[in-house]
């Protein structure tokens, strides 16, 4: 898949049931300044009426993204692909709202699951 934006790695969310491919690709996690302690998992990040795109969020996208990509981000991609998230979240809040437990069960194997279960899914993705 080819993308316009400057972090062209591809990542594939779960919207409802099917699985598309989003542009904003590459996730990341947030920003933290050296010496200071890490975000609560809860804190927005961005918000949107009742949506809310929070740390553990966008830690969840970090996951996905480490477990599918052969080589690991750099710093430069790591801000990237956090910007281009976050931009995302706000044009579409709602889908991200929509997707979160998908996404969240997606984390969840490539956290704890089985090495069969981990690979198979990052076949599919």
């Amino acid at each position: 898949m080819s993308s316009n934006l400057p972090c062209a790695r591809p990542l594939l969310i779960c919207f409802g049931h099917a699985l598309l491919p989003v542009a904003f690709a590459c996730a990341a996690s947030p920003a933290i300044a050296v010496g200071q302690a890490p975000a609560p998992a809860s804190q927005a990040v961005s918000s949107s009426g009742n949506n809310v795109l929070t740390v553990q969020d966008m830690e969840d996208l970090r996951v996905i993204d480490a477990s599918v990509l052969d080589t690991p981000l750099s710093p430069a991609e790591q801000e990237q692909a956090r910007q281009n998230i976050i931009r995302q979240f706000q044009k579409s809040p709602a889908e991200f709202t929509k997707a979160r437990p998908a996404t969240q069960q997606i984390t969840e194997v490539f956290r704890h699951g089985s090495l069969a279960d981990r690979t198979a899914l990052a076949m599919q993705l």
